[in-house]
């Protein structure tokens, strides 16, 4: 796919050409990462688990073994500081394909930095615009990387 970068590699994106239409896979994609039509069967699975396990967990593990895959998979609950929670609301929705999303606010710097550091925080660009891997990327890859000694 062009304009490739490392980031895109998060798990959560379409980073190779399907052989189906790029469509009805991203959309399958998207599906399969939310939980579409499976939560509730995530939630019995867990429910199921936590009753299994009753008799060797207490009381707090019991209701975190049942919490907490639901908010991993299930739900979309964005936890943690304000700051975090305010760039989690100003991200554009997923698209589940590399090269409609934009690089997300987690990987940009957070403060202003000096012009000589800015390219140290550039993301590594794998493919340009026709697909082909990218010089730096080969580089990259070519260079053996030193043992610590």
């Amino acid at each position: 796919m062009p304009n490739l970068l490392l980031s895109d590699m998060d798990g959560q994106k379409l980073v190779e050409w399907p052989k189906e239409p790029l469509e009805t896979v991203v959309r399958f994609l998207g599906d399969l990462l939310k939980f579409k039509g499976r939560k509730s069967a995530l939630g019995r699975h867990a429910v199921r688990h936590a009753w299994h396990w009753r008799k060797h967990y207490d009381w707090e593990q019991t209701i975190v073994s049942v919490i907490r895959p639901l908010l991993r998979f299930g739900g979309t609950l964005q936890i943690g500081t304000p700051r975090q929670m305010l760039q989690n609301l100003k991200e554009p929705a997923l698209t589940y394909c590399a090269m409609s999303d934009g690089l997300r606010s987690a990987y940009k710097p957070v403060f202003r930095l000096e012009s000589h550091l800015e390219k140290e925080f550039e993301p590594l660009q794998i493919t340009d615009q026709s697909g082909a891997l990218t010089e730096s990327f080969l580089q990259a890859q070519a260079k053996p990387t030193p043992l610590a000694g």
